[in-house]
């Protein structure tokens, strides 16, 4: 009988059920025998009553979801739920679902509420400890119930306003103290450069009007027979430039275990570092087609910006630095993580004089083999080999790095120097 009725629940609908328990009722009404006349009789109306109070329990309710605005990787929170009862009947064994939970702490939420007062209300809890990074939003709750005789489930679903922001988890490290040193120059992201003395000569440009006239450069003006202005970058106050490559093409990996989420979180260590100092730190990323400048000196700030952040980037590193060249500033100490193994001797003519950092997110590894197009271990090995024989300081990261002993070891100068000794030795 129960493999029977369990078929039925899996395969058929609510009116499979009314037209079985209605020709039952009518065989009994024809066959003329009264017990089984009354019986088939039973069996309708528990059909019926079934139906109609399974559906009577989910109307008039309505759900509110409380939690906080922010939370942190791996660290614990609660979750709150309100269920509102809006009917002057009472409600019974509702089973409340939230699929936020299984979205943000990969784990169930399966509430059970026993009993609504009429116009009253139910607090719930539970608590979890966020996995991955990110912004989480418009996830459902799902009402269900199969009152009052476990025949039928009903079920309805709520969209709560609202969103989760989870900040990427940052193990603080040990930063050299210059890093801590506000002299860097920078230009503004999305405006124009305008010309000061200020800053590093960046180029030479069309004059435009209402800019300052005595910063013409004539000789040009002459030569183009139109005015040209000399192009200055223009001041910041942050020390550092981290450029966060997050390309698309050159990434691999699920979830935590993803080449991005070790970039951003190694990204996320340098900015709590930094800004523990009370000083700024300046971002350099993608959004999809185009390059993202930001600059912070709050540190919430900067980690919600790395919690935002998709992996949608779509253009080749030394490209972005190209593009950006005002941002790179002499005074200006760069760290640059990227996925993606570039060309040694192309980054050093970008580069120039300028001190750069260069992380590689090993993606090769991360992928574990199934994707055949990204760049393989060996090439970042010698990627990274030819960078530091360029006097480019650079490390990998592997899916078992410790991010906060990779920074270590490419920021300190103790270690650089004694790999140089054994290198001379």
């Amino acid at each position: 009988m129960k493999k029977i009725i369990n078929f039925f629940k899996q395969y058929s609908g609510e009116s499979t059920y009314i037209a079985l328990a209605v020709c039952l009722y009518l065989l009994g009404i024809n066959t003329q025998i009264g017990w089984f006349f009354l019986l088939t009789a039973f069996i309708l109306a528990v059909v019926l009553i079934s139906l109609y109070s399974g559906k009577k329990q989910l109307t008039r309710l309505s759900v509110e979801r409380m939690m906080p605005q922010a939370a942190f990787e791996g660290e614990e929170i609660a979750i709150n739920l309100i269920l509102y009862n809006q009917d002057k009947r009472r409600k019974n064994l509702i089973l409340i679902e939230d699929l936020l939970a299984q979205e943000v702490f990969e784990q169930s939420s399966h509430l059970m509420a026993e009993e609504i007062a009429p116009l009253g209300k139910l607090h719930l809890s539970y608590r979890g400890r966020p996995l991955l990074r990110g912004v989480y939003r418009g996830l459902k709750i799902r009402l269900t119930t199969a009152y009052p005789f476990g025949l039928f489930e009903k079920s309805r679903e709520f969209s709560p306003p609202g969103e989760l922001v989870v900040y990427p988890s940052a193990p603080r490290i040990s930063l050299p103290a210059a890093l801590g040193q506000n002299f860097a120059w920078v230009s503004i992201s999305g405006k124009k450069n305008y010309p000061g003395k200020s800053g590093d000569f960046l180029s030479i440009r069309e004059y435009q009007p209402m800019e300052d006239t005595k910063f013409i450069h004539w000789k040009t003006s002459a030569r183009q027979g139109r005015l040209m202005i000399k192009e200055f970058t223009i001041p910041s106050s942050s020390p550092l430039l981290v450029i966060l490559h997050n390309y698309q093409k050159i990434s691999a990996g699920e979830k935590k275990l993803h080449s991005l989420e070790y970039g951003i979180r190694t990204a996320a260590s340098i900015a709590e570092s930094i800004l523990a100092r009370n000083s700024s730190i300046d971002f350099l990323s993608l959004e999809g087609g185009k390059t993202n400048f930001q600059s912070f000196t709050n540190r919430i700030s900067a980690l919600e910006f790395l919690a935002r952040m998709e992996n949608d980037g779509k253009i080749p590193l030394l490209e972005i630095l190209q593009k950006n060249i005002s941002l790179l500033s002499r005074e200006k100490l760069l760290v640059i993580i990227s996925p993606e193994p570039v060309d040694p001797q192309a980054l050093k003519t970008i580069l120039r004089k300028r001190k750069a950092y260069v992380l590689l997110i090993n993606a090769a590894d991360f992928a574990r083999g199934v994707n055949q197009q990204l760049p393989t271990k060996e090439t970042y090995l010698k990627c990274a080999d030819n960078l530091r024989k360029l006097g480019i300081r650079s490390e990998i990261i592997d899916p078992g790095s410790d991010i906060k002993e990779s920074l270590h070891n490419l920021l300190s100068n103790n270690h650089y120097e004694r790999n140089f000794q054994q290198m001379e030795k």
